[in-house]
């Protein structure tokens, strides 16, 4: 219960009954409450254990390890110790927390100081977007690995797909080991159903045959060469073709200083005179046979010499071959001369030279007729030329050479 309160006393008055039991009331409600307070420093039973044990424990437990905890005592001592003593094992806390105050200011200690390692990270991390920055770079591959936005497919479905095809034949795609072997397979082997490629590569050989077969020969019914006489004969056919035969169809030559028939005549070659004759190419081809005619044979016995010149250039044309034809001029006809496969073009200088001595007769070549001023006609260009007093034939030969003499005739020659 609360204290009652009381009025003052006066002095010299009695107190009154009222007052004296008040008194009462207090001094027994103050005793009620010593009464507890003793009871609860001595006796644990009030539900809480007694203030004088408690404070007992507090006692032992700065002064003795055996409760189970080191004495507070003890570990106030020990604590104390390392904060000024390195020798307990461990550096004393003073030493070490000044170690890590030098090493926030000071970069001399084998570390860059704290502060100035932690200005290069934030300066390396930057912030959002900045380019070069931990964050621009964490940004693109979140990117790349995440969108395919960028340009690239996400670089995890990329990864997933290049996982699947290599290792699964069911995702639609045969997985890639698979694929190796069937193209190895392919190249060496027809059976698995695309025929190797040898096999494939013979076939293409031979649809290249098979196109030079369907391209034919002249005459060819359905060839390439059938469909052109049909679109000749379209355009006037054979009402166009000459009237007589050529030289190459009736006699092989493939091309000549004239025709046959207009070198019905037979020009002496008189001895020690170089005569020239010549013409240009129509066409390019490959020479193996040069023709010439004697109509009639010289008598005697002596030398004669034939040499071939070509080239583009009618003032050096080269020597392509040489022949000693002594043999061959000794009876009338058409000689033919082998040649070791040369090469002739289209449009350039065909030339022959020949020259014989000693003979008591000399041998007679066809030519055309002999007539008086035919050298301004046929030589406008010299094409038929001659000089005397010669023991050998020129090489290389200058058509141009002002020193030989306009002919009034053209000898016949023809390659083959």
């Amino acid at each position: 219960m609360a204290i009652v309160p009381m009025q003052d006393a006066v002095p010299g008055d009695v107190a009154s009954a009222a007052e004296y039991n008040k008194l009462i009331d207090n001094i027994q409600d103050l005793n009620s409450r010593t009464t507890t307070v003793e009871t609860r420093t001595t006796h644990a039973s009030t539900g809480n254990t007694a203030l004088g044990t408690r404070v007992t424990t507090l006692e032992t437990r700065t002064t003795d390890v055996s409760t189970g905890n080191a004495a507070l005592g003890t570990r106030t001592t020990t604590l104390e110790t390392r904060t000024t003593d390195v020798s307990t094992g461990n550096t004393a806390l003073g030493t070490r927390v000044t170690t890590l105050e030098t090493r926030t200011t000071d970069g001399t200690t084998g570390n860059t100081a704290l502060g100035t390692r932690t200005t290069t990270l934030e300066t390396n991390q930057g912030t959002r977007g900045a380019n070069g920055t931990v964050y621009s770079e964490i940004g693109t591959l979140k990117s790349t690995t995440t969108h395919a936005s960028t340009g690239n497919t996400a670089l995890g479905t990329r990864v997933t797909s290049l996982e699947t095809i290599t290792g699964h034949a069911t995702t639609g795609n045969t997985a890639l080991g698979t694929r190796l072997s069937t193209v190895e397979s392919a190249t060496t082997n027809g059976t698995t159903g695309n025929s190797a490629l040898g096999t494939r590569v013979s076939a293409l050989e031979a649809d290249v045959g098979t196109l030079e077969t369907n391209q034919g020969v002249r005459g060819a019914n359905g060839t390439v060469y059938a469909e052109i006489e049909s679109l000749k004969a379209s355009v006037g056919g054979d009402s166009y073709a000459p009237t007589t035969a050529s030289d190459t169809l009736l006699y092989g030559d493939v091309i000549s200083t004239h025709t046959r028939n207009e070198c019905w005549w037979g020009e002496e070659t008189s001895n020690g005179f170089t005569s020239l004759a010549a013409t240009k190419s129509t066409k390019s081809f490959t020479a193996t046979d040069l023709r010439v005619c004697f109509p009639a044979a010289a008598t005697g016995s002596g030398a004669y010499t034939i040499k071939l010149y070509t080239g583009s250039n009618a003032s050096s044309l080269t020597e392509v071959a040489s022949f000693n034809v002594a043999a061959n001029v000794t009876s009338a006809g058409i000689k033919h001369l082998t040649l070791s496969s040369i090469a002739i073009a289209a449009g350039d200088y065909v030339a022959i030279a020949f020259l014989g001595t000693g003979w008591t007769t000399a041998p007679k070549m066809s030519s055309t007729a002999v007539g008086t001023g035919a050298q301004h006609l046929i030589n406008e260009v010299p094409l038929s030329l001659y000089k005397g007093s010669q023991t050998t034939l020129p090489s290389p030969l200058n058509l141009t050479d002002g020193t030989f003499t306009k002919s009034n005739q053209a000898f016949w020659f023809a390659l083959a």
